[in-house]
């Protein structure tokens, strides 16, 4: 299932508008428990 979404991810521009606000969500959720969360 990985595979095949990763796959048409490319073609499916509001799945990654989604996906991008899924990682905001998680990590103001480990950053409000105290884990540090960095990204580059």
């Amino acid at each position: 299932m990985v595979g095949v979404g990763l796959m048409r991810f490319p073609t499916c521009p509001q799945e990654a508008v989604l996906l991008q606000q899924d990682i905001a969500e998680a990590k103001e959720f480990l950053k409000q428990r105290g884990i540090d969360v960095v990204s580059e």
